[in-house]
């Protein structure tokens, strides 16, 4: 199955959330990609939370650690 066009897309949540979509609806390969890219993310230091959904995954940083800027480049 191709990637979907125009994913992941990033989105700022407040001064100290991100939340990472990938894809619109609900299909396995999205699933798989908000699991896997959870797992990566769960361990990083400057990450004070994450939790994933059906296709999307949203993570909570310390603005002071690490810039959104900073952060939306990982993705």
């Amino acid at each position: 199955m191709m990637p979907t066009e125009g994913f992941p897309r990033v989105v700022p949540i407040g001064l100290d959330g991100l939340l990472v979509r990938f894809a619109d609806g609900l299909s396995e390969p999205a699933n798989r990609a908000a699991l896997a890219f959870r797992a990566a993310m769960a361990e990083h230091e400057a990450l004070s939370e994450t939790a994933s959904a059906l296709v999307s995954v949203h993570l909570r940083f310390d603005p002071l650690v690490v810039p959104l800027e900073e952060l939306t480049a990982w993705v």
